[in-house]
């Protein structure tokens, strides 16, 4: 009960004006907070003008392009590999894109995180079939990035052993997430530039040529590199948007 001389309560919605800790796009009942040019809280921590934030009811949001039924139940895998690629589409509603409509494909919900998974996938299972990669063999790559993180974990999953040639330049998280999936690192200088004997491609040639077991993947000039794209990527983004041919480029 309200006490005597004390304040009229405040309502729900005025209460929470201007709060920032809510993610856009929650669902329940409740309004969905939209905030305007104009920030509650600034840089510096000092109080702005909250006018132009405004309460959206989730009824008023606009739907996805398609949903997926209501019973539907994800995929049971039997091999961290096989969830590779067929990543979902997102359309961005938060952002000011004039007449047009933005998706982006979530790439990052390949289990490496990256869409590096795809093409490291591809070449290795291309070097299977046309016998350069045997069983228990060495994958050597030159790489400053995810396609390393993608080789470290298809080695580990196939029995490959997985040597990486990176320059000294990356940071030691990334050199420590490798190593912790099993992959052996050689550090370069990053420095020197193509033709130095210390450039990453080249050591990476270099010891692919000493190790009989050996396949330096080479992304930078695969094949099956651009394939990966060409045969799943695309398909896949085409697919999810349902587009007439005649009347769409993407």
């Amino acid at each position: 009960p309200q006490q005597h001389g004390s304040p009229a309560p405040v309502p729900l919605e005025e209460s929470v004006r201007g709060r920032t800790d809510r993610p856009f796009g929650l669902g329940g009942s409740g309004p969905i907070w939209r905030q305007g040019v104009d920030s509650s809280i600034g840089c510096g921590g000092e109080r702005l003008r909250t006018d132009t934030i405004r309460p959206i009811h989730p009824s008023t949001v606009e739907s996805p392009v398609s949903e997926a039924p209501s019973s539907s139940a994800a995929p049971v895998f039997g091999n961290i590999l096989e969830m590779v690629g067929n990543t979902p589409m997102l359309e961005l509603q938060r952002m000011d894109t004039g007449p047009c409509r933005l998706f982006v494909k979530m790439e990052s919900m390949n289990p490496g995180n990256s869409i590096k998974d795809r093409i490291a996938i591809r070449m290795v299972e291309a070097a299977e079939r046309d016998g350069r990669l045997k069983p228990g063999g060495r994958i050597i790559e030159a790489t400053a990035g995810n396609t390393g993180l993608a080789l470290a974990l298809i080695a580990a999953q196939k029995g490959y052993k997985c040597t990486l040639v990176i320059p000294d330049k990356v940071s030691d998280e990334k050199i420590a997430h490798v190593r912790a999936m099993g992959a052996e690192v050689v550090l370069t200088r990053s420095d020197v530039e193509k033709g130095h004997p210390d450039y990453y491609q080249d050591i990476a040639t270099r010891i692919a040529a000493e190790d009989p077991d050996a396949l330096y993947i080479d992304q930078f000039n695969n094949a099956a590199n651009v394939a990966a794209h060409h045969d799943t990527t695309g398909p896949e983004i085409w697919a999810q948007m349902d587009q007439d041919r005649k009347s769409t480029r993407l």
